[in-house]
């Protein structure tokens, strides 16, 4: 049995850099209360190296998996599209 530890990291800047390590998996994003606006994810990659993205719509509001194919990430970046939304979401994660 592996002994993994998940992180949690609140998204409270408009933009900017949410995983600077080698590799990670990204376990969920949650949102504390809807957006208004998108809140987008880059830095993802598929199985199998392509490069991959993943959105989160206005009016999304709960805990989201990420796309089956898109749960690996390096420099995972992120930005709100609506200043109002900053912090209202958190990723789940474990490192590399």
């Amino acid at each position: 049995m592996s002994n993994q530890h998940a992180n949690a990291l609140v998204l409270k800047d408009l933009n900017g850099i949410a995983l600077d390590h080698s590799q990670g998996t990204v376990i969920a994003v949650s949102t504390l209360s809807a957006l208004t606006g998108s809140l987008t994810f880059s830095g993802i990659t598929n199985a199998d190296g392509s490069p991959a993205s993943w959105t989160l719509n206005a009016g999304s509001n709960g805990v989201y998996q990420p796309p089956a194919s898109g749960k690996y990430c390096s420099n995972l970046s992120f930005v709100y599209s609506n200043a109002a939304d900053k912090g209202k979401a958190f990723i789940a994660f474990t490192p590399a």
